[in-house]
Order: structure tokens, then C-alpha cells, then sequence
């Protein structure tokens, strides 16, 4: 049988601990003076430093995503903190580990959004990242789609019970609870749109 664990409560003002046979998993670190000696200017410089023009955005895979991670690699060097990452060809670990995103798009050309009344006239004209922007993530990608225009509401699971969805563009409002494009995949959608507060 494993060793009984001991939680173990200190007055408000000191820190608590959980220690079991095995030793101090703090391995003597005073985790309340080093929360205590937290500096937030310091934190809103270096977050100000990360999202300056320099790094470009810090996109996976850019040159200013690479000049982030090195910055925030040396970071951790600074503080000593041991790498847990990839292997190296020496033995020893990285901070970075390297893995494949499919899900970014580099556009060539300005996604086009065109709406048709039922008799065929055309509304608009609608301008991208104006009117309207792309959602490439989690489950939606790039694509086309085509098809009439459906009302989900909120694209919670619920709201298709009473909703063909199949081969239709679906409209939802942004709900910040449930993902709207696995939900309008999970129905048959052919696309979706999300109406966003406009505010």
C-alpha cells in the first residue's frame, strides 16, 4: 500500500504544503516568497516587450514566434527552470517541442462573402475583416461553401433539434459556451456564419 499522504493547513498568512513519505515535494522552494516577490511592472514589460512589433504577432512557425520562444526560453534559463521538451541529439532536453499546426491559413486572395435573396438579387457588397472576417479554428477550416441560409440561434445542440441543417449555410449568434462549428459539422452544415455584438 502506498504511503499515506498528510495535508497539512498553516495559518492564513503562512503557505500550506502536502508531504508524504517520499519527501517535500517543494524540494525546499518557499513558494510564499516567491509569490510574494512577484514584480507586475516587471510582468506588463515583458508582455509589452513579447507583443511589440519585433515579434510580429508571434505566430507559430514565424520568424517572431521563434524570437518569442527563444526570448521566453531564455526566460526560463534565467530562472532556472529545466527544460522538459523535445530531445536533443546531446542527450538533453529543450524548452521548445516541435509539432505540426494544420489549422492556420495563409490567405492568397481575401475570403468573399456573397448573399442572394431568394429571387436572386444580390446584397452587399460585404468587405473582409469590415463587414465580416474568417474563423479558422478548432473545427472550422478553409473551404468553400455554398447553400441556403439557416437560423440556429445560438448553435447549441438544442437549437438544431427543430433545425435541418443538412447542406445549409447556418447563422448562428456568438454563444462563448458550446463550439459552434463542431456542432453545425456534427448536423450536416455545409458552412456557418456567426453574427458577432456588433459593439
Amino acid at each position: 500500500p502506498a504511503a499515506p499522504v498528510e495535508v497539512v493547513a498553516a495559518p492564513a498568512e503562512q503557505a500550506w504544503w502536502i508531504s508524504d513519505a517520499a519527501g517535500d515535494p517543494s524540494n525546499g522552494v518557499d513558494y510564499l516568497a516567491l509569490a510574494r516577490s512577484f514584480d507586475g511592472v516587471a510582468a506588463q514589460e515583458r508582455i509589452a516587450t513579447l507583443a511589440a512589433p519585433p515579434f510580429d504577432g508571434r505566430r507559430a512557425g514565424t520568424e517572431g514566434g521563434r524570437a518569442a520562444g527563444d526570448a521566453i526560453a531564455d526566460a526560463f534559463a534565467a530562472y532556472g527552470l529545466e527544460p522538459a521538451g523535445d530531445l536533443q541529439t546531446d542527450g538533453s532536453r529543450s524548452y521548445f517541442q516541435q509539432f505540426p499546426l494544420d489549422f492556420f491559413v495563409t490567405y492568397t486572395a481575401p475570403p468573399v462573402l456573397e448573399v442572394f435573396a431568394p429571387d436572386g438579387q444580390a446584397a452587399g457588397p460585404y468587405e473582409f475583416r469590415h463587414d465580416y472576417s474568417s474563423y479558422v479554428r478548432n473545427y472550422a477550416g478553409q473551404g468553400d461553401a455554398e447553400g441556403s441560409v439557416v437560423w440556429a440561434n445560438y448553435c447549441r445542440h438544442e437549437d438544431f433539434d427543430a433545425v435541418d441543417a443538412v447542406g445549409m449555410v447556418v447563422l448562428c449568434r456568438l454563444n462563448g459556451g458550446e463550439d459552434p462549428t463542431r456542432n453545425a459539422l456534427e448536423h450536416g452544415a455545409a458552412g456557418l456564419l456567426l453574427v458577432g455584438d456588433p459593439a
